[in-house]
């Protein structure tokens, strides 16, 4: 594990790989703006993605907020590592029946507003995945894990400003999903309420 930059260190240019949650910078914010790694490297770094490694020419450059603005981001992600989870964790946590989540790594996003709040779980695989979410307006931002590395953080796709360019190339958590997921496409729509 890498030692943590001290307080004087930390600077608009620094990355840093944690304060308080083991491996995860989003709990201990130091200074404003700033850019978070995602802790460690590990084995196993394309898991969902194994035969899409981020390659040069595949970045896009990105930038969102909460509903309500109070926490900005910008990051560089790949459009081919946006994923659907169809885990129960996913469902409660959005009140929904997925989620889209685009793959990366924290050194790939900058924060460039107030720190969002996180909260910890350990989810169905035993992970102990962080959520991390706007605490004034409860959106949805990030997720990160315990492990750090390069697949170890997500930006969640309802945050991202470019998103209609963000479609999913994968599922995870299939057996969860809801029984009527296919069928949503056969219903009657209207462009707005």
């Amino acid at each position: 594990m890498r030692e943590p930059a001290k307080n004087s260190e930390i600077s608009d240019s620094t990355r840093i790989s944690r304060i308080g949650i083991p491996n995860n910078p989003i709990s201990g914010y130091q200074g404003w703006p700033f850019t978070v790694t995602g802790g460690v490297e590990r084995a196993g770094e394309d898991t969902i993605f194994p035969e899409r490694r981020q390659e040069e020419g595949h970045a896009m450059q990105i930038d969102g907020q909460c509903h309500c603005g109070a926490v900005t981001y910008q990051a560089e992600i790949d459009p081919e590592r946006v994923s659907i989870c169809h885990c129960t964790d996913c469902q409660t946590l959005t009140g929904s029946p997925y989620r889209v989540t685009v793959i990366c790594a924290g050194e790939q996003v900058r924060l460039t507003g107030r720190a969002p709040k996180v909260y910890g779980k350990r989810g169905d695989n035993g992970q102990i995945r962080f959520q991390h979410f706007c605490g004034e307006c409860g959106s949805p931002l990030f997720t990160s894990g315990e492990a750090g590395g390069p697949d170890d953080w997500g930006i969640r796709w309802g945050s991202i400003r470019q998103r209609a360019q963000l479609s999913p190339k994968r599922q995870t958590w299939c057996r969860s999903a809801a029984p009527w997921i296919n069928d949503v496409a056969g219903l009657p729509g209207r462009p707005a309420d």
